[in-house]
């Protein structure tokens, strides 16, 4: 089954909602010709998937009590798989293009003029900037991505301070019981795909976005999102095989598995609670924010846009934290 997505016009000025209904079959075509888009389920699950780790782990928050919440939360943090999450941003991002209704149009109209649309659109994702709203919807996506990205990483700093302050309490320094096995289960975690609940899908079916005009240029997980958005409008993304080029950025996916190598290494020589805390907050979560905050960010070369807007985020975009693992060091 797949969900047809429509984008309906909110009674909030600027906002729209994405609102996900089953579609198969007659229905399909029904939806089709009343304005709906098809997005393969595999990838409106992988949306979800990101949507919903962003969110929980960005949550997380300090004042632990004892070393079951440090293992709750250290769960939380390391429950993606790094390229399920991977995939999920770029579908993120098509998610909220086809909440643009002039790009939708737009891509509809050059897949019926171009017959080689879908294999310009693959082969250089960049080209769907020159479809009429990309801009708008280029700069709206960047903007959610780097909204999420900055709520993780201010998160994950908070968690690393906790790691010093939390040695005032006697509990904390004391050993993990069984470390040996706590890697192994956040080794297992991270390599299982999230399989979304009726409720995380809702969540991305209500996902709203604000336009924010041009702003800055495109990013290569942007631009993937965006072609693969208007491969959907135009009915063309039933292919698995054919766009799965889209669905993967060599840097963002790297950044993705050294934060995991990050975590496992930290993990693999963290004995007391408080180290456990410091290997979340450093490797498991601010470094993935930093992941999502580049994916966010064109790369030198990347295409233009004409117009400037503000981003939602403006500081602390960036973890200053070295790749290799360091903890703290009791009585700092």
């Amino acid at each position: 089954m797949r969900l047809g997505i429509r984008t309906i016009l909110a009674a909030t000025a600027g906002t729209l909602f994405l609102t996900a209904l089953p579609v198969s079959g007659a229905a399909a075509r029904d939806a089709d010709a009343s304005g709906a888009i098809d997005l393969p389920a595999r990838l409106v699950d992988a949306a979800s998937a990101y949507e919903t780790y962003m969110s929980k782990a960005g949550a997380i928050s300090p004042g632990f009590k004892n070393g079951d919440e440090i293992q709750r939360a250290l769960n939380t943090g390391a429950s993606y798989e790094a390229k399920q999450l991977e995939e999920g941003a770029i579908a993120y991002v098509a998610t909220l293009a086809l909440q643009d209704d002039r790009f939708v149009r737009s891509a509809r109209m050059a897949a019926q003029a171009d017959p080689y649309f879908a294999t310009r659109l693959i082969s250089d994702p960049t080209s769907a900037g020159d479809l009429s709203g990309a801009d708008s919807a280029a700069a709206s996506a960047s903007a959610a991505l780097k909204e999420q990205g900055g709520r993780l990483l201010s998160a994950g700093k908070a968690i690393k301070q906790e790691a010093y302050d939390v040695q005032r309490q006697a509990w904390a320094t004391g050993n993990v019981a069984n470390p040996t096995a706590r890697l192994a289960r956040i080794k297992a975690i991270s390599t299982t795909r999230y399989k979304p609940t009726p409720e995380d899908r809702a969540r991305l079916e209500t996902a709203s976005v604000h336009s924010h005009g041009g702003g800055g240029g495109y990013s290569p997980v942007v631009s993937r999102g965006l072609a693969l958005a208007a491969l959907a409008a135009a009915g063309q993304a039933d292919d698995a095989e054919r766009i799965k080029p889209l669905l993967s950025d060599q840097k963002f996916g790297f950044a993705l598995r050294m934060a995991k190598l990050n975590l496992y290494q930290c993990l693999s020589v963290a004995r007391p609670h408080y180290e456990d805390v410091f290997c979340l907050g450093v490797h498991g979560m601010a470094e993935t924010a930093s992941a999502v905050l580049d994916a966010s960010t064109p790369q030198p070369g990347a295409r233009r846009v004409a117009a400037a807007a503000p981003p939602v985020v403006q500081a602390s975009i960036r973890s200053d934290e070295p790749a290799a693992v360091t903890k703290p060091r009791r009585g700092r």
